[in-house]
């Protein structure tokens, strides 16, 4: 594009698929959540614009912690001046890729406030929408070497902070990326932080995904997330009852009523409690595993051998719905004692149907194969790929790691299925990997029997042997 050069490259976070971003005028497809301002309308109100509506502006946002539903795809350092050699021009801008969306730094040099965000929500009423309320929370954190505000900051002053964060940057881009989208996975709550119910009220952010989540156990297939992503690229700007209609689409015209109206978002709240909303996600995930295996199981009925685009894509999509569910579970409140042991269920069972294929799908049902592509169990435990952009959850003990995390409540009646599979990994395998998939499984064994009030009918060796 005449006039733009872009210095360095684009830098990617390891999530998403992001490329080198193109050039700065080239439009995107909006992804809209929440902005500042206040409204009210109806018979109840809502404190900030949500998915594009129109409100007033107020003089505060409420401060929020990252969202795992926003990630950094690239971050991209861009300079509009030709004739400058390094990026350090009034016209030069740090472009934060907040998938689909773009955040804009702007050198401070051409005047603070320079921020904007290519979203709606921000272009309809030029106040910070969830994308910088987002990436401010997460640069002050890693940047801005002091604590956040316990209390909301004005608007003005939040677009300020991170113009000043512009030369912080430097030197750390390609760094950046990967520890916001980190910081995504920490799940802390602020000190002080309103129960559930306050919070889904008085907080727009919470209130959205929280219909979303409401929403998306009338449907059998799409998640909460998937719901959100929908409803937030074909949002309009709305204030009232009367223009929440969306013809032909029920969930949407819905989720605007519920937004605009505190008492219909109520009467959903109270309809649809949170325990049935786990329980959906749970069941929908769980069937999203079994539909990944047993298209695995098809292809080798085939007899004529599996792609290993077809075990990769298998593989890949297990860690990723693993990774969801648990992620999922550090968000809500604590489960139900039963959805909690539901859930251990799925990821141990999930352990044992991987052990149960390892073979190399290349030649029906021959023993396993030592080429990981070819072979579930050895891309998953017994010899896995380890991409070093690739995120945490991609290269964690698949499952263990996650099932470390949970109570021994939640796991310890399966206690046995456990133990019987660390047997047979140990039996039966001599790969590194493998024999230290099987001590690990092992160490959280041996950590809940020390700990268990009765002693084990199971007994753990104290020493297993190394690879």
């Amino acid at each position: 594009m005449p006039g733009t050069r872009f210095q360095g490259k684009s830098l990617s976070s390891g999530r998403g698929s992001g490329g080198p971003g193109p050039g700065p005028e080239v439009r995107r497809t909006p992804l809209t959540q929440v902005s500042g301002p206040a409204s009210s309308s109806g018979s109840g109100s809502t404190p900030a614009v949500i998915s594009g509506i129109a409100s007033k502006p107020s003089q505060s946002v409420p401060s929020i912690r990252l969202a795992p539903y926003i990630s950094v795809d690239h971050l991209q350092l861009i300079d509009q001046d030709r004739s400058r050699n390094v990026p350090l021009g009034s016209d030069s801008y740090y472009a934060i890729q907040l998938n689909p969306v773009s955040v804009r730094i702007r050198n401070p040099e051409g005047g603070l406030g320079r921020v904007e965000c290519t979203c709606p929500g921000f272009q309809s009423t030029r106040s910070p929408c969830a994308h910088i309320n987002w990436l401010f929370t997460g640069l002050q954190t890693l940047l801005g070497g002091q604590p956040l505000p316990t209390t909301p900051l004005p608007q003005d002053e939040i677009i300020s902070r991170l113009s000043r964060l512009y030369p912080s940057i430097m030197g750390r881009e390609m760094d950046l990326p990967s520890q916001l989208n980190g910081l995504c996975d920490l799940h802390v709550e602020p000190p002080g932080t309103p129960d559930l119910e306050l919070s889904e009220a008085s907080n727009p952010f919470a209130r959205s995904h929280a219909l979303c989540d409401i929403l998306s156990t009338f449907d059998q297939h799409l998640l909460p997330e998937e719901f959100y992503r929908d409803f937030i690229e074909r949002a309009q700007a709305v204030a009232t009852l009367e223009n929440c209609l969306e013809p032909r689409n029920l969930y949407l015209t819905t989720y605007r009523m519920a937004i605009v109206d505190n008492a219909v978002f109520e009467a959903f709240r109270k309809t649809v409690s949170h325990d049935y909303c786990v329980e959906q996600y749970i069941v929908k995930q769980n069937h999203r595993l079994n539909a990944e295996i047993a298209r695995l199981d098809q292809a080798d009925q085939t007899r004529t051998g599996v792609p290993a685009t077809t075990v990769i894509g298998c593989a890949q999509s297990l860690r990723t719905i693993v990774h969801q569910l648990c992620q999922d579970r550090a968000q809500r409140p604590p489960l139900a004692a039963s959805q909690a042991r539901r859930l251990s269920n799925i990821l141990v069972e999930l352990i044992q149907k991987v052990c149960n294929r390892n073979r190399d799908l290349r030649v029906g049902n021959r023993p396993r194969a030592r080429s990981c592509n070819h072979n579930l169990y050895t891309y998953l435990i017994g010899n896995p790929p380890i991409e070093p952009s690739a995120p945490a959850y991609m290269k964690d003990a698949f499952v263990i790691d996650k099932l470390r995390d949970f109570p021994s409540d939640d796991w310890k009646h399966r206690f046995e299925d456990l133990t019987n599979i660390r047997d047979q990994i140990h039996a039966t395998e001599n790969e590194r990997a493998s024999l230290e998939y099987a001590a690990k499984l092992n160490d959280m064994l041996l950590d809940y029997t020390r700990h268990a009030n009765e002693p084990s009918s199971s007994p753990i060796p104290k020493h297993m042997p190394g690879p």
